[in-house]
């Protein structure tokens, strides 16, 4: 049973830049922080880019460029890196 207080939120940094899905957490138990992570996103006009960073599962982290329109949302290319895919 996991005993822990989460802390999550965004912060808009520029209309272009924003810092998404920040999550931290402590655990009680064990007295440590557990499952950090954070997105990094950037508006560039018709396309969208995306960074994930996980320390918590072997350092993994993803990257994605991809067409903002829903209809040319095939268009995407990821980059992932670490055990979770």
């Amino acid at each position: 049973r996991a005993h822990s207080i989460n802390a999550n939120g965004s912060i808009p940094l520029t209309s272009k830049w924003s810092v998404r899905n920040i999550t931290i957490g402590y655990d009680l138990i064990n007295e440590r922080i557990s499952y950090p992570s954070v997105a990094l996103g950037r508006d560039l006009h018709c396309w969208e880019m995306d960074f994930f960073y996980s320390p918590a599962f072997g350092n993994t982290f993803n990257f994605s460029i991809r067409v903002k329109p829903s209809s040319l949302s095939f268009l995407e290319l990821p980059y992932r890196r670490g055990r979770i895919r």
